[in-house]
């Protein structure tokens, strides 16, 4: 919702149960090289170059802002 007040998109939240039979299906399309994933992961100490990153039209897919390590 942020990334919102900077972009040019109007974004709305909505609320999705996810299915296990369309999971699936996704998944085997994935494998089959028929659809690829596109995001690009900052950590919060960068959310503002990933909002500026997002606001200057260069977003070609999901923008994520990460809050924890993925170190154990």
């Amino acid at each position: 919702m942020l990334a919102g007040a900077f972009a040019s998109q109007k974004m709305t939240p909505f609320i999705m149960a996810p299915r296990k039979d369309n999971l699936l299906f996704l998944n085997q399309l994935i494998e089959a090289g028929e659809i690829s994933l596109s995001w690009l992961a900052y950590p919060l100490a960068e959310a503002a170059e990933a909002v500026r990153h997002i606001a200057e039209g260069h977003a070609q897919g999901k923008t994520v802002i990460t809050m924890f390590s993925e170190e154990k």
